[in-house]
């Protein structure tokens, strides 16, 4: 039966044969109910009834800044502590956008997760391609472990701990899926960083006596090891140390 009247997302519906159940945003449950929108009780669409137009209109808010606030807030407090209305008022987002961009606060912490990933790689990215021999790279990598470093980012890191780690560890039992997430970004730096010390092995820079894969494992727990331990000069040394012929 062809929905009289209707909006993109009923047609949609009724295209899939689903239209006795309507859409999240245009059931009676919907936050978008406050906003009087759903159907009549004839399945007319009652936006479009009091003369709403069917055009999205235009974003008021800045998807960037309100993914990096929303980071922000479950990184400080966690996933369960942290409601819907705390996230409106640190986003500055209302509850309609929010719930018809991403979902839930679910999809927003999905949203969060993937631009704390994006933060972590553009910050190392940035680090091992500067100007540079490989073990300058390397150590300009570990300094961004340093109490003092620039990157607010990578500071904010060292003091709080890992923000993915933090949540794969609280929602592990409901939502196993975000454990091998939590290690994309160490296993992604471990290649990368196999390649930066085979660069630094070809010119002899860096000792050959063991595999570019297991020196880059090598670094990669120092550069891990700030998480728990403070990255001192004398570690970073050490670290470096293991690196020379």
């Amino acid at each position: 039966m062809r929905i009289p009247n209707a909006c993109a997302f009923c047609k949609l519906m009724d295209t899939n044969g689903a239209n006795s159940t309507p859409c999240y945003a245009h059931s009676r449950k919907g936050p978008a109910l406050e906003l009087g929108v759903g159907r009549t009780s004839d399945g007319k669409c009652r936006h479009l009834l009091r003369g709403r137009s069917s055009v999205a209109r235009p974003r008021s808010y800045d998807p960037d800044v309100v993914v990096t606030r929303a980071m922000e807030v479950f990184w400080e407090r966690g996933y369960q502590a942290v409601s819907v209305s705390d996230l409106v008022q640190r986003t500055g987002l209302n509850r309609h956008s929010l719930y018809a961009r991403y979902g839930n606060k679910f999809g927003l912490l999905h949203a969060a997760l993937d631009r704390y990933r994006e933060a972590g790689m553009e910050g190392v990215r940035d680090a091992l391609t500067k100007p540079g021999t490989a073990l300058q790279r390397i150590e300009q990598l570990l300094a961004l472990r340093a109490p003092d470093c620039p990157n607010g980012f990578f500071r904010r890191m060292t003091h709080r701990g890992c923000f993915a780690y933090h949540i794969s560890s609280e929602l592990r039992d409901v939502h196993p899926e975000f454990e091998e997430s939590a290690y994309a970004i160490p296993l992604h730096l471990e290649e990368v960083l196999a390649g930066v010390i085979r660069e630094g092995q070809v010119v002899g820079e860096i000792t050959s006596r063991l595999t570019a894969e297991d020196l880059a494992a090598v670094v990669l727990a120092g550069f891990l090891a700030p998480l728990l331990l403070p990255l001192t000069p004398p570690r970073t040394h050490a670290i470096l140390s293991v690196l020379r012929p």
